[in-house]
């Protein structure tokens, strides 16, 4: 893997420029606008999730030319993504395009000395192999201890309130199911 670093990055790619992410999110994830009425005391259900729009947005993410991960800069040594925690499970933070990226980093203090956010860049296919053997290497550790391979329970994409997630195991679901109703 490559390191890479940025202070800030106009030239994203029209592939990303061309797909507007927060719109697809919104639309997967949407809540109706008031709750159904409910007589009883118990909390109304959760809106339903449409499978169409689920399947829209990942195609779409699928589709990229590359995805960027965040790394947190470590002088000296080999870059590696970022592993933050949330409700106490390692997740690996990626982004739709630099700006996001670098947005994330600077709220996070994850920018080095120069302001700079770091990131590694892989198209899908390259990380979705690379998070298999991950996954893999998570479920059977095997790694000698000099290089031991960390824990990751997912991915967070585009982290904030216009981003999602899925644990790794659920990646060749998604795929598969997408590459089934050939959408990838």
């Amino acid at each position: 893997m490559t390191e890479n670093n940025q202070t800030h990055d106009d030239s994203a790619s029209e592939d990303h420029a061309a797909v507007n992410f927060d719109a697809l999110v919104v639309k997967a994830f949407a809540e109706p606008d008031e709750p159904a009425p409910n007589d009883s005391d118990d909390e109304a259900p959760a809106p339903p999730i449409s499978i169409e729009d689920l399947d829209h947005l990942w195609s779409a993410f699928l589709k990229l030319d590359e995805w960027i991960f965040l790394v947190q800069p470590a002088p000296g040594k080999d870059p590696f993504p970022f592993i933050g925690m949330i409700d106490e499970q390692p997740w690996l933070f990626l982004f739709t395009d630099h700006e996001r990226l670098r947005r994330f980093a600077d709220r996070h203090d994850l920018l080095d000395l120069q302001s700079n956010a770091h990131f590694i860049t892989m198209t899908p296919d390259q990380s979705l192999e690379w998070l298999r053997r991950l996954h893999a290497a998570t479920l059977a550790p095997s790694a000698p201890a000099a290089n031991p391979v960390p824990a990751v329970y997912g991915i967070r994409i585009n982290e904030g309130p216009r981003g999602w997630y899925a644990p790794l195991e659920s990646l060749p679901a998604i795929y598969g199911h997408l590459k089934e109703l050939g959408r990838i």
